[in-house]
């Protein structure tokens, strides 16, 4: 970190062959072209549905699609280093436009190392998986 920017970044998508990042079965992948990073995103509504991040770095940012309301979009507990840090929901509140690679929760200023980053479907519809971007 120089003068407060980070200078050190990854997108990590699960289309890029990464042994870090795990989905569990059941997921499908969307390639609707709107805007995704890596052109897709993977999504789910099986309600035991998770996916984790293992990762070294002293931050973490979840990207997902903000999809329109009325599309019902999943209700996400997540998890670092195993304790429930949230359980935000991936809504635009413009009933019209989903908005693509929006940041769905981050967190800054770990301690350097090795974390774990789960989330698990905890509502709604969908469980939508786009990128991580870790921070180093």
């Amino acid at each position: 970190m120089q003068n407060g920017v980070i200078v050190e970044t990854m997108m990590i998508s699960r289309t890029e062959p990464k042994p870090a990042f795990s989905i569990r079965t059941g997921f499908s992948v969307s390639t609707g072209g709107l805007g995704e990073y890596g052109g897709d995103v993977h999504y789910t509504n099986d309600p035991t549905a998770s996916a984790t991040l293992r990762f070294h770095g002293t931050g973490v940012r979840v990207i997902t699609d903000f999809t329109p309301y009325v599309n019902d979009p999943g209700t996400v507990e997540i998890y670092l280093d195993g304790r429930l840090q949230g359980t935000p929901t991936a809504h635009n509140n413009d009933q019209l436009s989903q908005l693509s690679q929006r940041v769905l929760w981050s967190t800054l200023h770990l301690t350097p190392g090795e974390h774990t980053l789960e989330l698990r479907k905890a509502g709604g519809a969908y469980l939508v998986v786009d990128a991580f971007v870790v921070l180093h």
